[in-house]
C-alpha cells in the first residue's frame, strides 16, 4: 500500500514581503499595543510564520505620549529609564530627548553607590561635529571613541549628567554616478531622516522641480502634521512649459518659476492623499 507522504513548508526571508506599517498610538492601551506590535515584528500575524525565520514587518509609532495607560501605572511606574545591575550594583539610567527631531540627548547616570564603568554612547556615522560633555565639563570625543561608540570611563556617582549633542543640519545627498537614474540628483537629509516631497504638499508636477544647490533650506516642527514631525522647506525652481504647447523639442530650455517646496519624512508618505512623491530632486 503506497504511503502518502506530507509536504512541509519552510518560510523564507524575503525582504519584498516585509512592509512598513504605521501604527498610530493615540488612545490606546499600553499593554495591549505592546503585544500587537510585538506580533507584527516576529511575524505571528503572518500565515507563513516560522520562529526561525524573521517574517516580521517594520512598524513605526507616533503619538507615544498620547497612549493610555490603565490603573495606577502612571503613579507606580516610569516609562523613561533603564535599570542595569553593574557588579552586583544597581545602576539606573535616565534619559530625556527629542530625537530624532533634536538632537540633544541627557543622561543622568544612578548608581546605588559611587562606581568605576564605562557608559558607551552611539555616535552615527552621518553625525560629524557630535559634541558631549559630563557634568558640563566638555570631553573630546576623538580618543575615546572606536568602531563608532564614545566610551566614558570613569567613576560614577548618583546625579552624575551626561549630555550628548548630534547636530541636525539639512544635507543634500548625492548618489555613487553609477547609479544613472539619480544622476544630477539629490536627496534631503536630517540626522538619520530622510526626506521627500508629496504632491499634497506641492501641488504641482514634482519632477519638474529644481532644487538649486544655493538654495536655503528651513526647518519647523508641525506637532499636528503626521503625529509630530519636522518638515523642511526652502525656494526652489519649477519648469515651466506653459508656452511649450504641442512642441517636442526646441533650442530654447524651459522657463523656471519660484517654487516653494516642503519636505516631510520619508517614512511617513502616503498617508493623506493620493498623488505624487519624490526623495531624488533635480539639482542646478
Amino acid at each position: 500500500m503506497p504511503v502518502k507522504l506530507q509536504k512541509t513548508t519552510v518560510a523564507r526571508k524575503d525582504p519584498r514581503q516585509q512592509s512598513w506599517l504605521l501604527i498610530d498610538a493615540r488612545d490606546q492601551i499600553l499593554g495591549r499595543l505592546a503585544a500587537k506590535i510585538a506580533m507584527i515584528l516576529m511575524g505571528k500575524h503572518r500565515p507563513q510564520y516560522t520562529p526561525h525565520v524573521d517574517t516580521g514587518d517594520y512598524v513605526i509609532v507616533t503619538n507615544c505620549r498620547k497612549i493610555r495607560l490603565t490603573g495606577k501605572k502612571p503613579q507606580t511606574k516610569q516609562y523613561d529609564h533603564y535599570t542595569y545591575h553593574m557588579g552586583g550594583r544597581k545602576v539606573v539610567l535616565r534619559q530625556k530627548t527629542d530625537y530624532p527631531w533634536d538632537g540633544r540627548i541627557r543622561i543622568t547616570v544612578e548608581p546605588e553607590q559611587p562606581s568605576v564603568f564605562g557608559l558607551n554612547l552611539r555616535i552615527p556615522g552621518w553625525s560629524r561635529e557630535a559634541t558631549l560633555s559630563v557634568n558640563d565639563e566638555a570631553i573630546d570625543l576623538a580618543p575615546i571613541t572606536r568602531k563608532g561608540y564614545a566610551r566614558i570611563e570613569r567613576e560614577w556617582k548618583a546625579g552624575d549628567r551626561v549630555e550628548l549633542i548630534l547636530p541636525l543640519p539639512v544635507e543634500r545627498i548625492e548618489a555613487h554616478p553609477a547609479v544613472r537614474a539619480n544622476l544630477g540628483r539629490v536627496a534631503l537629509q536630517r540626522g538619520p531622516v530622510v526626506y521627500c516631497l508629496e504632491q499634497v504638499d506641492n501641488p504641482v508636477p514634482l519632477d519638474c522641480i529644481v532644487l538649486p544647490r544655493a538654495a536655503d533650506l528651513e526647518t519647523r516642527f508641525e506637532k499636528d502634521l503626521l503625529g509630530g514631525v519636522v518638515v523642511v522647506t526652502g525656494k526652489a525652481l519649477l519648469l515651466d512649459d506653459s508656452d511649450w504647447k504641442d512642441t517636442l523639442y526646441r533650442k530654447e530650455p524651459a522657463k523656471r518659476q519660484p517654487a516653494p517646496i516642503t519636505a516631510i519624512p520619508y517614512y511617513a508618505w502616503d498617508h493623506r492623499e493620493p498623488g505624487q512623491m519624490r526623495v531624488w530632486l533635480s539639482a542646478d
